[in-house]
């Protein structure tokens, strides 16, 4: 019998646009409820609701639009309950998610188990300085390299993200603009970041997530690459650099989608669990603080 499939988002801090399908490789007997929510300190509250397929069903995974999703503290106290928006996407309004706080989430739904995750959201690292150049990446076209200064906490191990996000505005009719908004891939060759088969033997994603293993304490100077945002007749850019403090579990949730992707389609590669940390289901809840910097506005 065949593998069956669980979707795992590759989830974005705002909701995510596409979906991630992961073959699981180990038993499940009934369906389950799955939770991803990737939460920070500078945007609103969502999380995504769906369900695991059992074992003997082999029909895409349909999301849960009449859950219950109860958002607690620390101390057990409810701070909000989920309200739909589209399918099986919820978010809670006024919560403020706070840097050093716990958070529990409780998710119910008719004829499944109820499950439930917790997370501690991570202090906030500070950008001390951001430097912009222009460069030619490695097929000779313009690029920007990006050096982005911080200082590590020296008391702790501390999990990072680093992310850009452009938004354009295209003039089709003078005065009418139309805005598009995406997520950016960077390029880097910081040592921190595993190798991802570029020619350069760099890393390449939408995110780069490292931990402090190589600069423990001290201040660092991270280095990476992204297409030349400048400009254009009839355009409007804002770019925003978003670096986010990663929980461990956020952290462990990323590198094993990382090494998924990397053993995908492989069948000689050894069998790559993705990390879930909700009880009774799947998926992941995990924190992050995050901190922006316009790059271009």
């Amino acid at each position: 019998m065949k593998n069956p499939i669980i979707y795992i988002l590759s989830v974005v801090w705002v909701f995510a646009s596409c979906e991630k399908v992961i073959d699981f490789k180990g038993e499940v007997k009934t369906p389950k409820i799955v939770i991803n929510s990737l939460f920070n300190t500078e945007d609103s509250f969502k999380v995504m609701i769906s369900n695991s397929l059992s074992l003997v069903d082999q029909a895409q995974l349909k999301a849960l639009n009449e859950a219950t999703v109860k958002l607690y503290d620390a101390n057990h106290s409810l701070l909000g309950d989920g309200i739909l928006t589209t399918d099986g996407n919820y978010y809670i309004p006024d919560v403020d998610i706070a840097q050093g706080n716990t958070y529990r989430i409780e998710v119910s739904n008719d004829g499944f188990t109820s499950v439930w995750a917790e997370n501690e959201v991570p202090g906030k690292t500070a950008i001390v300085s951001v430097d912009i150049n222009n460069i030619n990446d490695q097929f000779n076209g313009p690029s920007k390299q990006i050096s982005m200064k911080f200082k590590d906490d020296p008391g702790s191990e501390n999990f990072y993200m680093v992310e850009v996000f452009t938004d354009y505005s295209f003039e089709y009719i003078p005065g009418n603009f139309d805005t598009y908004h995406s997520r950016q891939v960077l390029t880097t060759n910081d040592p921190s970041l595993s190798n991802n088969a570029l020619s350069n033997g760099g890393y390449a994603s939408d995110r780069l997530v490292f931990s402090n293993a190589n600069f423990k304490g001290k201040e660092y100077t991270f280095v990476f690459s992204t297409y030349d945002y400048t400009p254009h007749d009839s355009e409007k850019v804002h770019v925003e650099l978003h670096f986010s403090t990663l929980s461990k579990e956020a952290y462990s949730y990323f590198k094993s989608l990382d090494k998924y992707n990397q053993t995908d389609g492989n069948p000689f590669a050894t069998p790559v669990q993705v990390f879930t940390n909700v009880e009774n289901g799947f998926g992941i809840f995990a924190g992050a603080a995050k901190v922006k910097y316009i790059l271009l506005d």
